[in-house]
């Protein structure tokens, strides 16, 4: 009996050790509430204050993205316009919405909370933000459509994790942008061809 009761609890000793030693986070991301996202035109992005799991159709669409190498940043990308999985070699790890997890407001403001098992400390993370419902981007005239991942500076917006767990990665004052004026694109051609290269090498 008492072998018996010395190898469960090597075994439990054991489980924990595995536990402490693995790689995740628990984190919460969200931005905080005095610098919500916005819109190009500077409204806070819509949303329906919701609990549960995110819905995609309540408000406005988040996405949380792990950077592999540079950051993927979709200014100035026609691509990223079209679709909502544009990237280059990032990882999508997390769709939410505005609205998310909030209690009294829709302004531009969400917190989700998730155990991310591959995630690991000096991960560096960011999120994507869209003017519109993830339902509502296909439909939605190209013109229509805004996204960003900077702040109304200009500034890429992200968070490097660290040891603790669960912990939070806030990313305050996002700003959505409009696809640039076709104009404008030609003019930048040959410098993103260039830009597409050199990434590749």
């Amino acid at each position: 009996m008492r072998s018996k009761a010395i190898l469960i609890l090597a075994v439990a000793l054991g489980a924990m050790t595995l536990v402490g030693t693995a790689n995740g986070v628990t984190l919460t991301w969200a931005p905080h509430p005095s610098a919500p996202a916005r819109d190009f035109a500077g409204n806070p992005l819509p949303g329906t204050p919701t609990f549960g799991a995110p819905n995609l159709a309540n408000g406005a669409l988040m996405q949380l993205w792990l950077a592999v190498g540079t950051i993927d940043n979709p200014f100035m990308v026609p691509l990223a316009y079209e679709a909502t999985d544009w990237h280059v070699d990032d990882v999508l790890l997390q769709e939410s919405n505005i609205g998310h997890a909030v209690f009294t407001t829709n302004s531009g403001t969400w917190s989700t909370r998730t155990l991310f098992p591959t995630l690991k400390e000096g991960d560096i993370v960011y999120v994507r933000a869209y003017n519109l419902p993830k339902t509502d981007w296909t439909a939605a005239g190209l013109t229509t459509r805004e996204l960003g991942i900077a702040n109304s500076q200009g500034e890429i917006v992200s968070n490097a994790l660290t040891a603790q767990d669960p912990q939070v990665a806030y990313f305050d004052d996002l700003k959505t942008r409009p696809i640039p004026e076709p104009a404008t694109l030609l003019l930048l051609a040959p410098g993103l061809a260039l830009w597409a290269i050199r990434r590749k090498k």
